[in-house]
């Protein structure tokens, strides 16, 4: 099992690594463009990395949680269940296309998180076939939590670009980032789609 573990990280840093956007150092005016370096993974890897490690992340969580004895539900478990379902959110809603930048957040958190079920062991079990409402209200409350940091996480992203707009700062990554006014209407967006759910 601590082999999956490791994959599930390992894709996860892949994924990440994909996504971060490459340094561009100031050159003078003129002079032609450096090479791409070679040891940095292409970011089109990120397409099919990142569905890899979500469905291994999942495969990881339910193992872990979904026993003969009953749900596991330890801190463990609950933190990389929000943490992947963080990720998949991202991924799905088309948010690691528009803002890179949040998978360079999501995702090692996601990879540390995944890791947890095998450091934290204490189990915190109760029996789901008797009470089937209760499961019910669990999943819904992960993912209302993982609703929740991917949206934090946007709102912080948007608001430092605000800040550096208003501070007048050169932006390093503006060739990658859309237009504020498009990431504004891309989250209002989002979150008119996930509240109709």
């Amino acid at each position: 099992m601590i082999l999956l573990h490791l994959a599930v990280v390992a894709l996860y840093g892949l994924s990440a690594w994909a996504l971060w956007p490459a340094p561009t150092p100031a050159l003078p005016a003129g002079s032609p463009p450096l090479p791409a370096a070679s040891w940095r993974p292409p970011a089109a890897s990120a397409s099919w990395l990142l569905p890899a490690a979500v469905l291994a992340h999942a495969a990881l969580a339910w193992a872990n949680i979904a026993t003969p004895e009953g749900l596991d539900l330890s801190l463990g478990n609950a933190v990389s269940v929000v943490a992947g379902l963080a990720a998949a959110l991202a991924w799905l809603s088309g948010l690691l296309a528009t803002m890179p930048a949040i998978g360079t957040v999501v995702l090692p958190v996601a990879a540390a998180a995944s890791l947890l079920p095998a450091l934290m062991t204490s189990a915190h079990r109760f029996a789901y076939a008797a009470e089937p409402w209760a499961a019910i209200h669990v999943a819904v409350a992960l993912v209302a939590y993982a609703l929740f940091i991917v949206a934090a996480l946007q709102a912080l992203l948007l608001m430092g670009l605000e800040k550096r707009l208003h501070r007048r700062l050169p932006d390093p990554g503006a060739d990658a980032m859309p237009p504020l006014l498009t990431l504004e209407r891309f989250m209002s967006g989002w979150w008119e789609r996930a509240s109709s759910c």
